[in-house]
C-alpha cells in the first residue's frame, strides 16, 4: 500500500513538472532585468562636442516636472481642470480617473500616449541616476494607463477618456514603448505581455502591410489623415521587434518608413506632412534603427539630408520645443555618420538648458508650446533627461 502511495505521489510530481515545462515553453521565457533599456530616444555624447554637465539644473528640471505636472491619486472624480481647456489648476491633490497622471501647462489632461512619453523620459533618467521615485512614477503611470484606457474589444488605448472614443497608432506606440522599457529594466513579464498586446493591436488596427498608416479613430470612424507625431510609430515598432522578436513589427516599420520616404520626403531634406524639425527627427529615429539592422543607402541619404537641411534652421528659427527632439536625433546621426555637421549642437544644448535654469521660466513660449497636448515637460525632458 505504501509503495502504491509513493508511486502515485511520484507520478503526480512528474505530471506537475511536465505541466510546468509546458507552461514555460508556451509562455514568455524567464526575464533577466537589464542595467539599461534599449529605448531609442536619447541623446548620445560625441567626441569634440562639449556641453555643460549641470546636475543641479537637471535635478531642478526633474523636480519641476513632478511638482507642477504629476498629481498622485486622491479623488477618483475630482479633477484639476474644468473642461478640455480648463485652467482651474489649483487642486494639486487630484487627477484624472484617480490614476497617476501628468497635466500640461494649461491644466488640461495630457493624452495617455504623452503620459507614457514623459514616463519613458523619466526611465532614461532613472538609468543614469537610479533614483527609485522615477521608476515608481513610471510604473504608476504604466499601470494607470492599462487599467483606465485599454480597450480590450478594440485592442487599443483611449487617448483621453472612454466617452470621446479617440484612439490612435502613435498613442499606442508610445504606450507600448513604455511597457518595453519597464520590462527590460525590471524583468516583469506582465509588461512584456502588455507590450505585445499593444503592438499586435496597433498593426492590426492601423498599419496594413502596405505601410500606409491609418492614423486614428475618432467618433468611431477610422481616419487616414496624418498626425504630427505619427512618425514615432516607426522606431517604436523596431524597438518592439528588438525586444519581442516578432518579425511582423520590423516588416511594418520598414513598410511605413518606405511609404513616408516615397510620398512625403523632399530632396531638400524634410518631410512634408508637418514641416518642423522634430517631425523629421521622429521619422529619422526609425530610419536610424532600421539602418542599424540593415544599412540601406536610401536611409543614409535621408538621415544626412535631414541634418543638412534642418541644422542651420534649428538654431535660427526653432523654439526649444522643436530643438529638444532634434538634439538627441542629431547626436545619433552624427555618431553613425562622422560627416554629419555637428557644429550647432552646443548652441542647441544651451538653449535647452536655458528653460530649466530658472523656475520662473516655466511658462514662456520660448520654453513651452502653444499646443495643450505638447507639454514642454514631455518634449524638453526627452533631450535632457538621461544625458551622461
Amino acid at each position: 500500500m505504501r509503495r502504491r502511495v509513493v508511486g502515485l505521489a511520484a507520478a503526480g510530481l512528474l505530471a506537475a513538472l511536465l505541466l510546468l515545462a509546458l507552461v514555460r515553453l508556451e509562455g514568455d521565457p524567464p526575464a533577466v532585468p537589464r542595467q539599461n533599456s534599449t529605448y531609442y530616444m536619447r541623446a548620445v555624447p560625441l567626441d569634440g562636442v562639449q556641453v555643460s554637465q549641470n546636475h543641479t539644473r537637471r535635478a531642478l528640471m526633474v523636480d519641476s516636472i513632478i511638482e507642477d505636472f504629476y498629481l498622485p491619486p486622491r479623488d477618483l472624480f475630482n479633477t484639476s481642470f474644468d473642461g478640455e481647456y480648463g485652467r482651474d489648476y489649483g487642486n494639486k491633490g487630484s487627477t484624472v480617473y484617480g490614476v497617476p497622471w501628468f497635466f500640461d501647462e494649461y491644466g488640461s489632461d495630457v493624452f495617455s500616449g504623452f503620459n507614457a512619453w514623459i514616463a519613458s523620459a523619466f526611465l532614461v533618467e532613472y538609468e543614469r541616476s537610479r533614483e527609485p521615485r522615477l521608476l515608481s512614477i513610471a510604473e504608476g503611470v504604466a499601470r494607470g494607463i492599462r487599467r483606465e484606457f485599454w480597450d480590450p474589444a478594440n485592442r487599443s488605448y483611449e487617448m483621453v477618456d472612454r466617452i470621446r472614443g479617440q484612439r490612435g497608432a502613435v498613442n499606442d506606440a508610445l504606450i507600448g514603448s513604455l511597457y518595453l522599457q519597464l520590462h527590460e529594466l525590471t524583468g516583469n513579464t506582465t509588461y512584456r505581455r502588455w507590450a505585445r498586446e499593444t503592438f499586435d493591436g496597433l498593426i492590426d488596427n492601423y498599419l496594413p502591410e502596405s505601410g500606409e498608416l491609418r492614423c486614428c479613430v475618432a467618433d468611431g470612424v477610422l481616419r487616414n489623415e496624418r498626425l504630427t507625431r505619427d512618425g514615432l510609430t516607426i522606431p517604436s515598432l523596431v524597438y518592439a521587434h528588438r525586444v519581442l522578436g516578432d518579425s511582423r513589427y520590423l516588416q511594418r516599420a520598414r513598410a511605413m518608413a518606405d511609404h513616408y520616404i516615397a510620398h512625403l520626403y523632399r530632396p531638400e531634406g524634410y518631410f512634408t506632412n508637418w514641416s518642423h524639425p522634430e517631425v523629421s527627427a521622429e521619422i529619422g529615429f526609425g530610419l536610424l534603427e532600421l539602418y542599424r539592422i540593415q544599412p540601406q543607402p536610401r536611409y543614409r541619404e535621408v538621415l544626412l539630408g535631414t541634418v543638412r537641411y534642418w541644422a542651420p534652421r534649428v538654431v535660427v528659427d526653432s523654439t526649444p520645443v522643436h530643438k529638444s527632439e532634434w538634439y538627441p536625433y542629431h547626436t545619433q546621426v552624427a555618431r553613425l555618420f562622422p560627416e554629419a555637421d555637428r557644429s550647432i549642437l552646443p548652441a542647441v544644448w544651451v538653449s535647452l538648458e536655458f528653460c530649466w535654469s530658472d523656475p520662473h521660466r516655466m511658462y514662456p513660449h520660448d520654453c513651452s508650446s502653444s499646443h495643450k497636448e505638447h507639454s514642454y515637460a514631455v518634449i524638453t525632458a526627452i533631450a535632457l533627461l538621461g544625458y551622461p
